[in-house]
């Protein structure tokens, strides 16, 4: 099938799936994001002056608030850290990712570690529900019995429009000011936005609550996956201690300059992102006639290109249901095409902050591991529950004691 074809996304017949997501019980949620723009012209210019905000120089300097909240993480951790306590480990990183999004993106305390229950982050789970119930609805508007929920999903991101909306007018007006402001993506996005008569405060919204839609989700549910992953196998484990140990010694803090360093622990968290996909595929529309498999497919196609089946097909993995950082060895990983191993996807919409969450991931699971050592309650699995993402069904139930 034609490169072109699977990576090009403008006619709305391929897109239900994205306006699901932009618009939720009627109410704009992601709007025209950068996430759910299907004219792809408009895309490509929003997709152009916002890649400059995740590009790696630029989150390079923000090492400093990844750590600071990945500390405060950790002191929350150790509260429980007796052995005995259960602690759901997709819960824990569901609120550190939030946190980090908010303090990196937009250099604002969320207090979801410390405040689970506090309006910001109790929204934004309530607004994934609600795209989660839309999905699985989808005659949600005769189903009067479902109203007083999908009422509260309205509210909910009808505060978090209002939230977004009230940090960009103070950053804006800082910014104005000559003000110092905090050097984080929502800086550089704001500065170019001043300069783009085009782009309305809805638009700058959308491109808000798609970064924390979006990213926390995903991330998360790649540490909760790849922690439980590890711990299956202790000898996995004792290798990425050893290699912490070789590379950040004594120190607390994650640098900018281990992140490269610390092969092996990139290979378990690709193998984890392999294994476990945050998101199951993509839809795509074919723009020509094209043809697959000896089958003819008319322009116009909607094609489904499933992550899941590709990274896990015998046809092109060896023991594909083998949890096997090796596989992305430096002496192996060249013969990975990208074609087979795509949990960014692929091309143009590939996803634009792959390299904050590959940053984000490797520092709280180099961190959380250097801290703790976790046991796996009974009954603990890697099943998936599928909605929009792919979440640890089981939640990675443990107990943890720290090591030091």
């Amino acid at each position: 099938m034609a490169k072109k074809a699977l990576i090009t996304l403008n006619l709305p017949k391929a897109s239900r799936i994205y306006f699901k997501i932009a618009s939720v019980f009627g109410q704009r949620t992601l709007g025209r994001g950068v996430l759910t723009e299907i004219n792809h012209e408009t895309w490509h210019h929003k997709r152009v002056m916002l890649n400059p905000a995740f590009h790696r120089k630029y989150l390079m300097n923000l090492m400093e608030s990844f750590n600071s909240v990945a500390e405060e993480f950790l002191g929350k951790l150790r509260e429980k850290a007796d052995g005995k306590t259960p602690v759901r480990m997709a819960d824990e990183f569901a609120k550190v990712t939030l946190d980090i999004i908010g303090k990196v993106g937009f250099g604002i305390s969320l207090g979801t570690i410390a405040n689970p229950n506090s309006e910001f982050p109790r929204a934004v789970f309530k607004a994934l529900k609600g795209v989660e119930s839309s999905f699985r609805n989808p005659f949600w508007r005769l189903q009067f019995s479902n109203f007083p929920f999908q009422n509260s999903v309205i509210k909910d991101i009808k505060y978090l429009r209002s939230f977004a909306t009230k940090v960009i007018e103070e950053r804006c007006s800082a910014l104005r000011n000559g003000e110092d402001t905090p050097k984080d993506v929502l800086e550089h996005i704001l500065r170019e936005a001043m300069e783009n008569p085009d782009l309305d405060m809805d638009d700058l919204v959308d491109n808000f609550l798609t970064i924390f839609l979006a990213g926390q989700e995903t991330t998360s549910n790649q540490l909760s996956f790849t922690l439980y992953e590890i711990l299956e196998q202790p000898e996995i484990e004792q290798r990425i201690l050893k290699e912490l140990e070789g590379i950040i010694g004594s120190r607390n803090d994650v640098e900018y300059e281990d992140l490269g360093k610390l092969e092996y622990l990139g290979q378990v968290l690709k193998e984890g992102l392999r294994l476990h996909p945050p998101i199951g595929g993509v839809q795509r529309m074919l723009l020509k006639d094209d043809s697959f498999g000896g089958y003819k497919l008319p322009a116009k196609t909607s094609v489904t290109v499933s992550f899941i089946l590709l990274q896990k097909s015998p046809k092109f993995w060896e023991n594909p249901d083998v949890f096997d950082p090796d596989r992305f060895s430096p002496l192996l990983k060249e013969n990975i095409s990208q074609s087979i191993y795509l949990p960014f996807s692929l091309g143009p919409r590939s996803c634009i902050g792959k390299t904050l969450a590959q940053f984000e991931a490797k520092v709280l699971m180099a961190r959380v591991l250097r801290e703790f050592k976790f046991e796996l309650l009974p009954g603990q699995t890697a099943a998936e529950e599928e909605n929009v993402t792919l979440r640890p069904r089981d939640g990675v139930l443990c107990t943890l004691t720290t090591r030091k």
